[in-house]
């Protein structure tokens, strides 16, 4: 038989002792992860990590791409731009059409520090005569600097006679490689992009 008593206090400050309830113990059910489920819980999760990487690489791999591509397709534009200018200056100064362009037409180079076209060996020459080059205020140029992946070579057409002669300028510029192609093959999935303009004889 359970004897319950319980602790009375009358009043004047008296005492009784009566029924008091027993304590009641509650047993619990939990426990811990064994090492075969936290083993378990570690090959799943890694198993997802490996499936999410390839993910991650293919994404950044994509970014530098797009990133290049644009840096390529603004100095592909530099390029067209830095032969306008030359011709622009030629009728400033009022000096003939084709002045400071070189005698080979073709496959030459052009920076923001020269105010001509470069002939010579920058024209039709080797690969490493079309390496932009990174100086210290951020500018590319063919001259000094950091070498970057990035090549640019200039092509020119004169077509007619003055005073209606016309200029149709190239450029074309690659990352990745070292080999100009084909205009017609000259896509990003190449790492190429260029720019082409027309100008005419300005009078």
């Amino acid at each position: 038989m359970q004897i319950r008593q319980k602790l009375q206090i009358k009043k004047g400050g008296s005492t009784s002792i009566g029924e008091v309830e027993p304590p009641v113990f509650v047993s619990s059910s939990y426990h811990g992860f064994s090492f075969i489920e936290s083993m378990f819980a570690v090959a799943v999760l890694s198993f997802g990590i490996i499936a999410v990487l390839p993910l991650l690489t293919s994404g950044m791999r994509e970014t530098f791409d797009s990133r290049d591509q644009l840096i390529a397709s603004m100095l592909a534009q530099e390029g067209a731009e830095l032969v306008q200018n030359i011709r622009d200056n030629n009728w400033a100064s009022d000096e003939d059409f084709d002045n400071n362009f070189p005698g080979t037409r073709s496959d030459c180079t052009v920076s923001h520090e020269s105010d001509e076209i470069k002939n010579g060996q920058d024209c039709n020459g080797n690969a490493s005569h079309y390496i932009l080059k990174l100086d210290g205020g951020d500018y590319y140029n063919h001259s000094s600097g950091d070498e970057t992946k990035f090549r640019r070579k200039i092509k020119l057409a004169f077509n007619g006679f003055s005073p209606d002669q016309t200029l149709g300028a190239t450029s074309m510029v690659i990352w990745g490689g070292d080999e100009f192609p084909l205009e017609a093959d000259c896509n990003a999935a190449n790492k190429c992009v260029y720019s082409t303009l027309t100008l005419t004889e300005w009078h």
